[in-house]
């Protein structure tokens, strides 16, 4: 019993430390669910995003953009969100790779509150995540990720801030 808890610990160390060192292109894409907890109505958010970049070993810099819905409840109205971005990722593994990322950017605050006009406003918006990727096809990571989001758009808007998970592919040339 004993050498197989070894055994199987020195497998998962195996895939999770085994840092290989790649340069190239990256081309990814994410799905995502979302909560605000400043918001008096809970309905969650989606959000679609798309990412590219250069694996530079480890260290993964990326611009991308990604949409925010957040659906309305019964008395707040819509709220959309766009954002552009750069950042990088650090990435600790191959096989099985864990890693972090942040990213800061510029973005536009869209909101439809139920009988009033809309408001959209511009501000700056950043990121911070953890994410768990696997990689069993040399160019095609899957993962999981979740992350703080954060967006300060200019007055009338309050700043918006929600937690999110979700999905994630990339094509890894």
């Amino acid at each position: 019993m004993l050498w197989t808890l070894r055994g199987l610990f020195a497998l998962a160390a195996s895939l999770a430390c085994s840092a290989t060192a790649v340069a190239g292109p990256r081309i990814a894409a994410d799905l995502s669910a979302g909560w605000n907890p400043d918001a008096e109505e809970q309905t969650g958010a989606i959000a679609y995003r798309g990412r590219l970049g250069w694996a530079l070993g480890m260290v993964v810099p990326e611009i991308g953009g990604d949409y925010w819905t957040f659906p309305p409840p019964e008395v707040a109205g819509r709220t959309q969100i766009y954002r552009a971005f750069a950042g990088a990722r650090l990435e600790l593994g191959d096989t099985v790779s864990p890693g972090v990322y942040a990213h800061l950017g510029w973005g536009r605050l869209r909101t439809e509150p139920v009988g009033l006009p809309e408001v959209v406003e511009w501000g700056a918006t950043y990121d911070l995540g953890l994410t768990l990727d696997f990689r069993f096809i040399p160019v095609l990571s899957l993962g999981l990720h979740a992350e703080y989001d954060w967006i300060n758009p200019d007055a009338p808007a309050t700043r918006t801030r929600w937690l999110a998970g979700g999905l994630h592919a990339a094509l890894e040339f």
